[in-house]
């Protein structure tokens, strides 16, 4: 598939991927779901934003995967996906424009390189086991390598044997679990997001918390 769009509710751009082949493991999707040997992207953009109401542009959408009322739920497994490329852009309705380090309002990650094994999403819930991710953040912040097993659904990001590599640090994180009731509790992170994490027999830069918190 080339050049294959899919638009948000406000008719902006959620994903564009340039190049994408997969391989079927089962052609029974309304028994199975859709489940696939192998998928590779590339060149590929994702572009996450906040709508005027507030709300993720991806919300609507994954609201019909989860409807109660659908007669089936959507369910994808890839047993090995692979994404070269990758383009993710997350905007608020007011970045922060800060003058140096990340801008949690205004994020963009380029030059992504990813493998995860065993990913699905089923009804919203987004299961894998990345073993090879590296990207570049706008600020100059880099990540030459991340492996762990994740899951995200509904303002939940849990990652277990997390590590992380940069050109300054080495991380590894035995339970790395981030809890909100929702993703709109993000906007209050310190007030309603609870983390519980675990890390050892790591090493970490200034140069890399300088990103993430300048005024240290």
């Amino acid at each position: 598939v080339e050049g294959f769009y899919v638009e948000d509710y406000e008719r902006d751009t959620l994903l564009y991927v340039d190049r994408a082949t997969a391989s079927l493991s089962s052609l029974n999707i309304k028994r199975d779901g859709l489940c696939l040997n192998g998928a590779r992207a590339q060149g590929a953009k994702f572009y996450l934003r906040e709508m005027q109401n507030g709300e993720l542009n991806i919300k609507p959408i994954i609201a019909k995967l989860q409807n109660p009322n659908s007669k089936s739920e959507f369910r994808l497994y890839i047993e090995d996906l692979e994404v070269y490329n990758l383009d993710f852009h997350y905007t608020t309705l007011k970045p922060r424009n800060p003058e140096y380090g990340v801008d949690y309002g205004d994020i963009r990650i380029l030059n992504t390189d990813a493998r995860i094994e065993n990913f699905s999403v089923v009804k919203g819930a987004v299961r894998g086991d990345i073993k090879r991710f590296s990207a570049d953040e706008r600020s100059g912040f880099r990540v030459d390598h991340l492996s762990g097993v994740m899951y995200v659904y509904q303002g939940v990001i849990h990652v277990d044997d997390l590590a992380v590599k940069t050109p300054y640090s080495s991380l590894y994180m035995p339970r790395m679990h981030i809890n909100g009731e929702d993703w709109l509790e993000y906007k209050e992170y310190i007030e309603k997001v609870d983390m519980d994490m675990v890390a050892s027999h790591s090493k970490i830069s200034s140069d890399d918390i300088a990103y993430f918190a300048p005024a240290l």
